[in-house]
Parts: structure tokens; C-alpha cells; sequence
């Protein structure tokens, strides 16, 4: 796990790519390199965490092949070692033990077809000098990022924003889509980001850049036509078949997981997710598993699930820690949680205080993330399915007025079933509708609006052929996953020189329980039954009863407290009153008791810290 960086084109130089490595020195405090060729005009840079190979054979920027091949690699491949021996038999010659080299020999024999060989997560800049050719590679899900923008200095790329903008090549502009994108959901859509003119590269992607600067994009992956390809071979299964299917694709996933030379640990909330991988983690490791939790004091008014997590690692027979949240945490810790983030977005600050307590002891800690997406875990999967089921009847359209004014469960389903698709899956974790964002915006920002968005961004993936909670999975894989709890997932970790591990979306996992019936994934309308009744011997037997709790931090605790006056002076800001109009800001003032406003406060809160830390412009 690493930070990687570089510059095609005229712009290459040993100090801009010093400067972007520097950049993504917490990403990997192990180690750094850079590499230019001027005369091809091309630089590249890398940080690195150690975790397959700690020796100096595993250095990045690393060659291969005379130096035809350079690479920068971020991730893990997995099954590096299977690929390694079967590469070897080729004829191949390593002279690391390290998964980066194992893509470098497989880039020369099978050229960009490796990739559908390679299991694991991974970003990756690969330089072939005898081509004069740049590629860039993202995993099939966007595990790991990788960002870029092309500039008239040439295509400038990175794992965090923070290492674009330290080159001095791509200005800090804000994005006026992005802050609608936030405003709805809290998170920006990729490919776009918060910055004007840079890119996500889409998962399961490879970019080729020519040494005249053009530039051709190629899928390598993508989770409809994956799932579409096994699905015929699993329309007979019975649910038992399926039940032993799904366990040896978890118990596989988690060995490949497992694959590290440094201590490796797991995040557990208590959860069913964080407690399957948990559990599963124990089958295979010689030693206890090191689990880790965070709580808040009593008076924040939060709940927290720190007892179920003890009952849990006492349970599996886990080395338990606990980190307790205190005001002075989030104070303490709030300017550097808005260095780290990246990008602003409203959740993610449970992953910063989990690793930052983690990191004191293992180097990678697998996590359940991308279980409610796999097993149907969210309960809008339930009111989903129902509207997908259901006619439209003659008094839904009047139910969906009185759901705008005063929405309930009841009104909610007219209102879904009188939608279509991509507006369903529109409202879904909306912080404000489009008519709300319009009225928040200043009119200069109102002036780049446009409406509809969300609807158009879901209809440009929605895949109508899928039956409808497959479809449901689609969605979510490729907005809130990718946008939302990846992005944090993997900065917020990484901030900390910390490795996170999503082992339910392993490819080859995703791909087998995508593919099976959907009458199979639900049973008697439970939509995790799969999961538990695949893995229950291994599961204490309270959480087989315990409602589905998401995990929920204090923010609007700490919002009315120690981040008050903070909170006060953002809205005061200058920033602040470019981006929104008074009569707005005055109201975030008044309601900053209003529980139902706290999202929208929060999201505010780290979008202006964020141009404040960056020196960002907002764009007329």
C-alpha cells in the first residue's frame, strides 16, 4: 500500500515530482522514490507503506526488463504468489519477492490482458519506454484511487488532490458540480472530484497515454457483464448449494486477505459484516486476531455498539482494543482530519479515529465494508424492491404530494412507485432535494445549477436488464460505494500508514453472489440470511437477533460544543457566503439544535475547512 504520482509531457521535472511525492509522505512512511526520464517526459513518484517484502527489494519506482518497464503501484495483488510461479515456469526472472514485480513480468507477457488475472486492489502507472506509452490502472471496484487531470504541461496523476495541487501544475478551483454533488449526498460523484479539470479513473479501467499526448480508455471490468457471464451457470442452485458456495468464496477471500509480511488486524464494529470477517479471519491466523473499536463518552447522547463488539471479540477469543472518543479528540483532531480527508465529504470520520488507534499496533486491518452492499443489508434495499414489485395505483400520486409535505413509510412507498429508476435511487441518503439546494445557493452558484443531476448520473450506469435488488447492488457499488465509503475508507486509513482491506469485494466474491438468483439472496424477506446461515456456526448467537444499527458518530453533539464556535465562524466566512445566500446561512445559524439539520451542518462544516486549508477559489 503506497502513495504513486507523475507527470506525462513537458512538464516532467525531478522537483515538481518531489514535490507531488512529498505530498503523500503519510501514505507511505516506509520509504519514497522518485524516477524521470527527460528526454521522454516522464516522472514518477512513490511512497511506500511495507507490506508484502519489506526489504529494499520491493522500492518503488521499480523497472523491469532492461528498464523497458517502470511502474508506481498502489494496493495488494493478492494472488501475487500463484502468478509469480506460473510466470516464472514462463521463464520470467524476479529478483524481489514483492507482488509489484510480479506485475511487471505479467505486463510482459500478456500486456494489458493481465489485468483480468490479477486479484486484488490496485492503482498503477506503468511506463513501457520502447513504446514511449504511459498506462493507468484502476482496480475493478475503485478500491484505490487514482486521480488525473490533463493540462498543457501533459497528464498529471496522483493518489490524493493534495499531490496534484503540490506540483504547481493544476490550480485549486472548486468544482461547482461538486458542491451539488455534496449538498445532495454528501460526497462527490466520480469521475468527477472537487477540483476543476481533475478526474477519478473509473474502476475496472486502463487509460493509454501516447507520447503525443493522446489518450484511450479501455474497460477491463465491469460488474453487469461479469455477473451476466455466471449467472446461467447458477440459475438451478438450491439455497444449500448456495449457502456452501458462499463460504468458500468468504473463506477464500479472506485467506487471500490475509497475504502480508507485517501484522494484520480487523475493524470490528459489532456488526454482522465487521463480525463475519472477524470470525473467519480466526480460522486462519496462528494468533489471536488484534480487533479494533471506537466509542464516545457518555454524554455525547450517541449509543454506541462498543458492548456488542466486546461480547463479539470475546466470542471469537480476539486481543480486543477499545478507543473511547472524547471532545477533546475531535477538537484536537479536527484540522488534521481535514488534511487527511482529501476531498470533503460528510462521512469518513470513523475511519480516521478507528486506524489512528489501530495504527499504534498492525499495519492492515481487514473490515466488512461492501457486506450491506453484497448481502441487501440497507433497509432502503427493502422499500426498493417493494416499489420495483408493485403497479402504480390511482391514489399514489396524491400519497406522493402528501409524502413531500410530510413524508412517512407509508407515503414513501406511493411516492417510490409513481418514480422511475433513476429517480428512486435519486433520493436515496439525500442531505437536500434540488429545489432545497437552489435555495441555499448563492446566485452566482445557482448560475452553473442544473437540475436533475442525480437522476441523469444513476441513469448513465443503471443496467434495466438486471432483476431489481441486482440492480439495487449496481447502484450502490457504483455511487455510495465508490463515491462515499471507498474514497474515505482508503484516505481516511491511509493518513494514518494504514492499510484497509474490504474482503466482501473480492472480485471473484462480488461476482459469484451478484450472479445468483435473487430469490436465493432473500429469504422470508430477510436479505442478510444468506450470509448468516453460510457463516452461522461461527457467529455468536445474539447478533443472529440484533436489528441492523449503522454505526452513527456525535456530530451534532459536537456541532452544539466543541465545534461551535468553529462551526459559527465558517458560516461567517467569506467562503461561505460566495457559495451560499444569507437567508441560508442565517438559518444554519438558528438550527444548530435541529437534529435533522446536523448532516447538512457537518457537510457545510468540512466543505468550507476544506477551501479554507487548500486556499481553493470558487470559481464565477
Amino acid at each position: 500500500m503506497c502513495g504513486i504520482c507523475g507527470i506525462s509531457g513537458r512538464g516532467a521535472s525531478e522537483t515538481r515530482v518531489r514535490q507531488m511525492t512529498k505530498a503523500l509522505g503519510r501514505r507511505g512512511p516506509d520509504g519514497n522514490g522518485t524516477w524521470l526520464d527527460a528526454e521522454a517526459g516522464i516522472a514518477l513518484g512513490h511512497t511506500r507503506l511495507s507490506i508484502i517484502d519489506l526489504s529494499s527489494g520491493g522500492h518503488q519506482p521499480m523497472s523491469y526488463a532492461d528498464g523497458r518497464y517502470h511502474i508506481v503501484f498502489n494496493g495488494e495483488i493478492y494472488n501475487y504468489v500463484e502468478l509469480r510461479r506460473q510466470l516464472k515456469d514462463d521463464g520470467a526472472v524476479f529478483l524481489s519477492q514483492s507482488d509489484t514485480e510480479v506485475i511487471l513480468a505479467a505486463f510482459r507477457r500478456w500486456g494489458t490482458q493481465c489485468l483480468q488475472r490479477l486479484r486484488g486492489m490496485f492503482a498503477f502507472a506503468l511506463w513501457d519506454r520502447d513504446e514511449r506509452r504511459l498506462y493507468l490502472v484502476r482496480d475493478r471496484l475503485g478500491i484505490k484511487p487514482l486521480l488525473f487531470a490533463e493540462t498543457p504541461l501533459g497528464i498529471i496523476f496522483a493518489s490524493e488532490i493534495k499531490s496534484l495541487l503540490a506540483s504547481g501544475i493544476v490550480d485549486p478551483v472548486i468544482e461547482p458540480q461538486a458542491i451539488f454533488d455534496l449538498l445532495a449526498n454528501g460526497s462527490v460523484c466520480q469521475p468527477g472530484t472537487i477540483l476543476r479539470g481533475v478526474r477519478s479513473i473509473e474502476p475496472g479501467t486502463c487509460i493509454t497515454v501516447e507520447s503525443n499526448g493522446k489518450r484511450k480508455t479501455e474497460k477491463f471490468w465491469d460488474f453487469s457483464e461479469a455477473t451476466r457471464k455466471l449467472r446461467s451457470s447458477l440459475v438451478n442452485i438450491t439455497y444449500k448449494e448456495a449457502q456452501i458456495m458462499v463460504r468458500e468464496k468468504l473463506e477464500e477471500a479472506c485467506r487471500y486477505h490475509l497475504v502480508a509480511d507485517v501484522p494484520v488486524g480487523s475493524f470490528l464494529s459489532g456488526g454482522l459484516d465487521s463480525t463475519s470477517i472477524t470470525a473467519l479471519m480466526s480460522l486462519y491466523m496462528p494468533t489471536k486476531v488484534k480487533s479494533f473499536s471506537i466509542g464516545f463518552e457518555q454524554k455525547s447522547g450517541v449509543s454506541d455498539e462498543l458492548y456488542a463488539a466486546r461480547q463479539v471479540a470475546k466470542h471469537i477469543g480476539c486481543e480486543h482494543t477499545e478507543a473511547i472518543l472524547t471532545t477533546n479528540d475531535i477538537m484536537d483532531s479536527f484540522d488534521d482530519l481535514i488534511r487527511t480527508i482529501d476531498q470533503p465529504s460528510y462521512d469518513g470520520a470513523n475511519i480516521y479515529f478507528v486506524s489512528k488507534a489501530a495504527s499504534k499496533y498492525v499495519s492492515v486491518a481487514l473490515s466488512g465494508l461492501g457486506g450491506d452492499e453484497m448481502f441487501f443489508g440497507y433497509p432502503h434495499f427493502t422499500s426498493l424492491y417493494k416499489a420495483a414489485q408493485q403497479k402504480v395505483r390511482f391514489t399514489d400520486h396524491m400519497y406522493r404530494i402528501i409524502n413531500d409535505l410530510r413524508p412517512n413509510r407509508f407515503t414513501n412507498i406511493s411516492a417510490l412507485r409513481c418514480q422511475s429508476l433513476p429517480q428512486r435511487y435519486a433520493g436515496v441518503r439525500r442531505i437536500l432535494n434540488d429545489n432545497a439546494i437552489v435555495k441555499a445557493l448563492s446566485q452566482t452558484m445557482n448560475a452553473h445549477f442544473s437540475f436533475n443531476f442525480m437522476e441523469a448520473y444513476i441513469q448513465s450506469f443503471i443496467d434495466e436488464s438486471l432483476p431489481s435488488l441486482d440492480q439495487t447492488v449496481l447502484v450502490e457499488c457504483r455511487h455510495y460505494l465508490r463515491n462515499t465509503l471507498l474514497r474515505d475508507a482508503d484516505v481516511m486509513s491511509m493518513g494514518h500508514g494504514i492499510e484497509v482491506r474490504p474482503v466482501m469485494l473480492d472480485n471473484i466474491l462480488v461476482e459469484h453472489v451478484s450472479a445468483l438468483p435473487q430469490e436465493i439472496k432473500v429469504k422470508n424477506g430477510w436479505h442478510k440470511a444468506l450470509l448468516i446461515d453460510s457463516i452461522r456456526d461461527l457467529l455468536p448467537p445474539d447478533i443472529l437477533n440484533r436489528p441492523k444499527k449503522g454505526f452513527e458518530l456525535p456530530l451534532g453533539y459536537w456541532l452544539r460544543t466543541v465545534l461551535r464556535q468553529r462551526f459559527f465562524d465558517c458560516i461567517e466566512s467569506p467562503t461561505s457566503k460566495l457559495i451560499f445566500n444569507k437567508n441560508f446561512l442565517d438559518k444554519c445559524k438558528e438550527n444548530i439544535y435541529n437534529t435533522g439539520m446536523t448532516p447538512l451542518s457537518w457537510t457545510i462544516l468540512i466543505l468550507v475547512s476544506w477551501i479554507k486549508e487548500y486556499n481553493c477559489v470558487i470559481s464565477d
